[in-house]
């Protein structure tokens, strides 16, 4: 009787111990990114779209990567603009007119 007790007690802790094995998760290529600058893309007063412009690598002691992200009005993605600059460019405000975004950085 007590052989029986403790095989089974042994495969129900082997069994607890697959299900929390198969529970554990991991996300690959986690990255801290640095917030330079949000705000709105606007257009005769209504807003047409946000932006988001952040610090997305470091290249070199001088040089970084930027990318701008522009989202339309619903909060859905349009685009990922990467590109490398300076370590304090800053992004001051965006427009469009119909046709065109524009972008107003400072160095």
């Amino acid at each position: 009787m007590f052989r029986k007790m403790l095989t089974a007690s042994l495969f129900f802790c082997m069994c607890m111990y697959l299900v929390q094995a198969q529970g554990k998760l991991s996300i690959d290529n986690v990255y801290s990114t640095y917030l330079r600058n949000s705000g709105t893309i606007m257009e005769n007063n209504q807003i047409k779209g946000y932006f988001f412009f952040y610090r997305s690598d470091k290249i070199d002691r001088k040089t970084n990567e930027y990318t701008l992200q522009i989202l339309d009005e619903n909060l859905n993605k349009v685009q990922d603009i990467k590109f490398q600059d300076g370590k304090n460019v800053n992004l001051l405000e965006a427009a469009y007119n119909g046709s065109s975004l524009s972008f107003l950085f400072r160095t």
